[in-house]
């Protein structure tokens, strides 16, 4: 990479931001990163072969996809904005669809703690969480799949929804 980690500084660039961007430099160095070769690949197989890259997740690659490869069938279920628009849209995924799985989970927790595992009310609230998103982000996946083969249209749309309330 041209630029010193001094500049990249200077220009607010945090030292971890750094990190990821000398990683990136690294991996174009070694690997195709051009839009000829990312034609011959689908979704699925460019968002592999760019997450390896330290910093990159599935979510810049998705959106990488949209914007700049230009792909139609696009959807990315961890986008904030559209999680957002979606429980306005759809009632469904605001009432308590998940409430079978943290029963479950409830449940399990109950069982530790009976077992004396110490567990403490914050990992619990984190867990929850993280239960409750990767539930979601499943429910607006199988939404989603209706609209293919032109997901990436509706997440335009959706996000101008989210602009306009």
């Amino acid at each position: 990479m041209g630029t010193d980690e001094l500049t990249l500084k200077n220009a607010s660039v945090s030292r971890q931001k750094i990190k990821y961007l000398y990683s990136i430099a690294e991996f174009a160095t070694q690997n195709r990163l051009d839009n000829a070769y990312f034609d011959t690949l689908s979704d699925k197989e460019i968002i592999e072969y760019l997450t390896q890259i330290k910093g990159i997740g599935e979510w810049t690659v998705q959106m990488l996809l949209m914007f700049d490869l230009g792909r139609e069938d696009v959807f990315a279920p961890a986008d904030i904005a559209l999680h957002w628009t979606m429980k306005r849209i759809y009632p469904i995924l605001n009432e308590d669809i998940f409430k079978e799985h943290f029963d479950f989970f409830e449940k399990s927790i109950s069982n530790n703690k009976s077992n004396n595992a110490e567990i403490s009310e914050d990992i619990l609230e984190k867990k929850r969480k993280l239960l409750y998103q990767k539930f979601f982000q499943k429910k607006i996946l199988e939404i989603s799949e209706k609209w293919s083969p032109y997901r990436t249209w509706v997440c335009h749309w959706l996000w101008n929804y989210k602009e306009l309330k």
